[in-house]
């Protein structure tokens, strides 16, 4: 019971600091020159640490919703029309040409945030199986075998089983989906972090790692923050309430892949492990 009302009482202590920084002074003067940022990721690579860490900033606040790639580019527009100063937007979007030019027209920096695409693939199926309404949730459901359900995610699912709004996502084996993302890396107005150095401590991270990407992520999007800033910044990213918490930690596929699942992940996702840096070579 102590420990329910102390989660209680921690959960009210955020969301009142949360409501007090929206009025802060900072936040209102950021409504005038502060930065235009799209929080983008590789599903279930962090997306919700990476919009977390960007809410506590001293000036941005969440904008007009998320956006996604099946958007028409028209609703993408939209959307980044709508996002004023000192507000952020979130989404999944590949790198085309169309949405990078409406980042350079509304003058958006762009932060991506990345994860070791194994732990992807676990952490996606633990949200599809916990989620009712989600497209491919019966579908996984009636595989019986863990195994055979996790090796189907990582080989992409059969046009036939994959409903189309996902098939330009869990319809791709996960060596194509990571590939959808990775020309962001050669985009001056992105910057791109990863999930492991982000989380933190309590997430099996480091201090130091989260500390230092804070840092580099707020000289992205042009905010200097002081080290009392960083540090308040840290202790509250590690955030387990959020709708699309797990567990939140560091290689959780080493407890489910089998030796069938990292030989069909080496290929068709082996070489981007290595890009990426996750691994060194495909023996592993």
């Amino acid at each position: 019971m102590f420990d329910i009302l102390s989660r209680k009482a921690k959960s009210g202590i955020r969301r009142i600091e949360m409501l007090t920084m929206a009025m802060s002074p900072s936040r209102i003067i950021a409504r005038f020159n502060g930065p235009k940022v799209l929080a983008n990721s590789l599903p279930k690579s962090g997306t919700n640490v990476l919009i977390r860490t960007l809410s506590l900033f001293p000036n941005l606040t969440p904008g007009p919703g998320n956006v996604f790639q099946s958007l028409p580019i028209e609703e993408i527009q939209r959307k980044f029309m709508r996002c004023g100063k000192g507000k952020f937007v979130s989404g999944h979007l590949y790198p085309t040409e169309p949405v990078v030019s409406l980042l350079r027209k509304y003058n958006f920096k762009s932060v991506l945030i990345l994860r070791d695409p194994r732990d992807v693939i676990i952490s996606q199926d633990r949200f599809i199986l916990n989620n009712k309404n989600h497209e491919l949730h019966y579908y996984l459901r009636s595989f019986q075998d863990q195994d055979a359900r996790l090796m189907v995610q990582i080989k992409g699912i059969s046009p036939e089983f994959c409903p189309p709004g996902e098939r330009r996502n869990l319809g791709l084996n996960i060596g194509e989906r990571v590939r959808l993302y990775l020309p962001w890396l050669e985009i001056p107005s992105n910057y791109t972090t990863t999930f492991e150095k982000l989380i933190g401590p309590n997430g099996g991270g480091s201090i130091e790692d989260q500390m230092e990407e804070i840092r580099n992520i707020a000289a992205h999007i042009n905010t200097p923050l002081s080290d009392k800033e960083l540090r308040w910044i840290a202790d509250r990213v590690f955030y387990r309430r959020s709708p699309t918490f797990r567990q939140g930690i560091i290689g959780s596929w080493k407890r489910y892949f089998k030796k069938c699942h990292k030989d069909a992940f080496k290929e068709v996702c082996g070489n981007e492990l290595i890009l990426l840096g996750y691994e060194k070579d495909l023996n592993w």
